[in-house]
């Protein structure tokens, strides 16, 4: 125990002896290495005032161009391709409880119950519907245009397999799930496009493309009647097939990919 407390009482001596040679730059060198990366971090400097500005003009400057890129006129005729898809496909959507009258006058249909009838157009809204994630993954894999494109053209090849039914499960698989499948592919298409070129007027341009639902069932809601009494609700389904695809392909093809923006100027060369 003697030979311990002589050994530790002659380390405390040389330790004071050294601090008493060297001075305080030991004591400072020591705290240096035992802050570490702290102290290294305390020397970053702060963003001046200047930096500051030149990022919030940089900001402003891009917001500015961003802002003016959505009035542009290819960028208007997207929301009016927008418009397109919605009157052609949800305004067929919309007005089937014309088509379950016309269908229950049929011929071909006469005797069906009418709440068999109505599940042909419940399975086509609700199948635009529940296909949202395959259009989802179409539209990444396909792009915005080939998606839309192909939605009509199997929402036309519903409508047409349509014609050619005479009985109720029929309809359902072809004007029920075909053609609800195709305008979901469509619709769709046009929402994400829409999201993807719009940020600070994107509210007014979804607002304005959506008129188009209202639009397009107004329109066929009054000429459906008219000529189906005329030429039959068949021969109705061939035009409204024929008017959707024109519509649709249309708007399809307006759906034009917004160029990426340049890459930034490349700093200049330094030399050592």
């Amino acid at each position: 125990a003697s030979r311990f407390a002589l050994l530790v009482m002659g380390e405390t001596a040389l330790m004071k002896e050294g601090s008493a040679m060297h001075g305080p730059g030991v004591a400072k060198s020591n705290s240096f290495h035992a802050v570490g990366p702290h102290h290294e971090e305390s020397e970053q400097e702060p963003a001046t005032a200047h930096e500051i500005q030149v990022n919030e003009l940089e900001t402003t400057e891009n917001e500015t161009k961003k802002d003016a890129t959505e009035c542009v006129p290819a960028t208007m005729l997207r929301v009016f391709a927008y418009f397109l898809i919605m009157a052609s496909g949800v305004g067929v959507q919309y007005t089937f409880g014309v088509i379950l009258v016309q269908l229950q006058e049929a011929e071909e249909l006469k005797g069906e119950r009418a709440s068999l009838l109505a599940i042909i157009g419940s399975t086509s809204t609700g199948t635009m519907e529940l296909s949202a994630a395959i259009a989802g993954l179409c539209i990444v894999r396909l792009g915005e245009r080939r998606t839309s494109i192909l939605g009509s053209v199997i929402a036309v090849s519903g409508m047409l397999l349509a014609t050619a039914a005479r009985e109720p499960w029929q309809l359902i698989l072809s004007y029920g799930v075909l053609m609800g499948f195709g305008h979901s592919l469509s619709l769709f298409s046009g929402v994400v496009l829409i999201n993807k070129v719009f940020t600070k007027r994107r509210g007014i341009a979804q607002g304005f493309g959506t008129m188009g639902s209202g639009v397009g069932t107004m329109i066929y809601a009054s000429v459906i009647p008219k000529l189906s009494e005329s030429i039959g609700i068949w021969h109705t389904l061939q035009c409204l097939a024929g008017l959707t695809f024109c519509i649709s392909i249309g708007g399809s093809l307006l759906f034009t990919i917004p160029s990426p923006p340049p890459p930034p100027p490349l700093p200049p060369l330094s030399l050592p």
